[in-house]
């Protein structure tokens, strides 16, 4: 018997690994799981008859039509150790896909890094997958998106997946979207400082992905240059450029503040993806089925190549989608430009031994900038 859902606007949700939001839609949650004592006052002030659920691993279970969550990628990502989901902070996953079973929930809406679908050659996806259809959320959706294409000058890919008991609702996650992107192009620079040995991922009008810091000590990963100087980011830019208004964010330090921001999800971009769930928002005529990827769940990984957008209903499909070609590059619109905070000749010069043992790329005019720093 094919199971017939009845989809109401604003449904119910219940938000996990909350940090300061992002993953929201247009209504708040009903409740939220978050530990940080600082995420938890902002989210207070946010969602203020929205309930706090607590540690994930023993949250009050409360009733919901659909869960979402960016469960943590320390194990996941590029810059991790590769444990995928037998990781300490990674295999969270299973909480959260638990939590959804509890709750009743018809939809899970997660995201993660883009590495999710390369690492140990497809297998960790392929357990992300079985997982879901176990637990009965067997019509699943995928789909890597940039901040950039949301008018924010910042160069954040990351996976959403949407997975659910109903066939239709993951199709919302590959509507087309039609966010504003300004027609002005920067000319600031933008690159890791911290970086050297592999990348500082340089660019024009936009900055790489915000990340975590190893600690508050450390103000920002990224730094900017322009008017001749080298200055870093600070964390109001950082909560500008994830699409965060700064004005509740008060009083917190600015290191804490990059990592809050690093670790959220860009605020316009969650908003299209859980809007598209609750509102039941599909567009079929913005995305078609291409071929079929067989072997997807056989043993040997090898030769594996998962689309960044894709579909599963019992075999994987990969799924071609009319983007759009314009990103973000606006960058001035989203700093203090009288912001002062120039890098330590200290930084300068660490920077430089580490872009001498690399063959990284780093533009004859920054380097000579940093020399003069030194």
């Amino acid at each position: 018997m094919k199971l017939k859902l009845v989809i109401n606007k604003h449904s119910d949700y219940i938000s996990l690994f909350t940090g300061i939001g992002g993953l929201e839609g247009t209504h708040p949650p009903i409740g939220y799981s978050e530990i940080d004592q600082t995420c938890i006052e902002i989210l207070k002030k946010k969602y203020h008859k929205s309930k706090n659920l607590g540690d994930v691993k023993k949250a009050e279970v409360i009733k919901c039509n659909v869960v979402v969550g960016g469960w943590p990628c320390q194990d996941i990502s590029i810059a991790g150790k590769g444990k995928g989901l037998r990781g300490e902070n990674s295999k969270m996953f299973y909480d959260m896909v638990n939590y959804a079973k509890n709750a009743s929930a018809h939809t899970i809406i997660a995201e993660n890094v883009p590495n999710l679908l390369k690492l140990d050659s497809g297998s960790v996806f392929r357990e992300v997958i079985n997982e879901f259809v176990k637990l009965n959320f067997k019509y699943i959706s995928w789909r890597s998106i940039n901040s950039r294409q949301f008018g924010l000058p910042h160069n954040r890919n990351r996976i959403f997946i949407v997975a659910s008991k109903d066939p239709k609702i993951p199709m919302s996650l590959f509507r087309k979207i039609n966010a504003k992107i300004s027609n002005k192009k920067s000319s600031i620079g933008a690159f890791y400082w911290t970086a050297g040995t592999h990348s500082i991922n340089y660019n024009i009008g936009y900055v790489p992905t915000l990340k975590l810091g190893g600690d508050f000590l450390t103000p920002s990963s990224i730094a900017l240059f322009f008017e001749n100087k080298i200055r870093v980011l600070s964390g109001i830019e950082s909560l500008r450029l994830q699409g965060f208004d700064p004005k509740p964010f008060k009083n917190i330090s600015n290191g804490k503040l990059v990592n809050l921001a690093g670790n959220a999800v860009s605020k316009p971009v969650g908003k299209f993806v859980v809007d598209g769930v609750l509102n039941y928002i599909i567009n079929e005529k913005n995305f078609k089925f291409k071929e079929i990827q067989r072997n997807f769940f056989e043993n040997n990984f090898e030769e594996t190549s998962i689309s960044k957008s894709g579909f599963f209903d019992g075999e994987i499909h990969h799924v071609s989608i009319e983007e759009t070609e314009d990103k973000a590059s606006n960058l001035d619109d989203f700093l203090d430009l009288d912001n002062e905070n120039i890098i330590s000749q200290r930084a300068a010069s660490g920077l430089l031994r580490r872009l001498d043992r690399s063959s990284t790329y780093c533009p004859e005019i920054l380097r000579k900038k940093l020399e003069e720093y030194v």
